[in-house]
């Protein structure tokens, strides 16, 4: 995975990137990434992260919550570190 990154970002690596400047939504991370909406792509890439560690959600007991934003973890950071 890091070779894959490392060779040119991709759709996760993106998306760490910007969640690690601060903790942003779904809708924040969109249009970071110039989307006109938030594409299945990026559901897949956003529930990825999660499973992996490397981002989690900012209010944990209500992953609903429309005030749910995302931000990166330690993992995540090392896994940033790497990409250096």
């Amino acid at each position: 995975m890091v070779q894959q990154e490392l060779a040119e970002p991709t759709l996760y690596s993106r998306v760490l990137k910007i969640v690690d400047e601060k903790a942003r939504s779904r809708k924040e991370i969109s249009t970071a990434l110039n989307q006109l909406s938030i594409s299945g792509q990026l559901n897949v890439t956003i529930n990825s992260l999660l499973d992996h560690g490397l981002i989690e959600w900012t209010i944990p007991d209500v992953p609903h919550s429309p005030k749910q934003q995302y931000r990166i973890t330690r993992k995540g950071q090392g896994f940033l570190d790497l990409l250096k």
